[in-house]
């Protein structure tokens, strides 16, 4: 290499850079919104649970519904229970909307 040529940043700089250039996530508003039919397969491995959310499409080749994964969701182990109590209200909640329109509830 040439005295006169400058030599290449180190990779941990240029990375750092590259990092840094992102931008960061401040609202719900710039993160993607994911549909999902059901959950398929679910483990805890090390404290981790981790979901499989998948979408229910319909294969225009065969004519036939399938089931395709469009996201895994990955929370600590310890914050399972409060999920799911989360998603327990919101679901009661929406059950006592449909009662109170007279409407019949699954």
């Amino acid at each position: 290499m040439a005295e006169d040529e400058e030599s290449p940043a180190p990779a941990r700089e240029q990375i750092n850079t590259k990092l840094a250039d992102l931008p960061s996530a401040t609202s719900g508003l710039d993160c993607p919104l994911i549909y999902a039919d059901l959950i398929k397969g679910a483990m805890i491995f090390n404290g981790v649970a981790k979901m499989y959310l998948m979408e229910t499409r319909m294969d225009a080749s065969t004519n036939e519904l399938r089931n395709i994964h469009v996201a895994s969701l990955v929370v600590p182990a310890p914050q399972l229970k409060s999920w799911g109590e989360f998603f327990l209200r919101i679901a009661q909640g929406e059950d006592e909307a449909t009662a109170a329109k007279g409407q019949d509830v699954e």
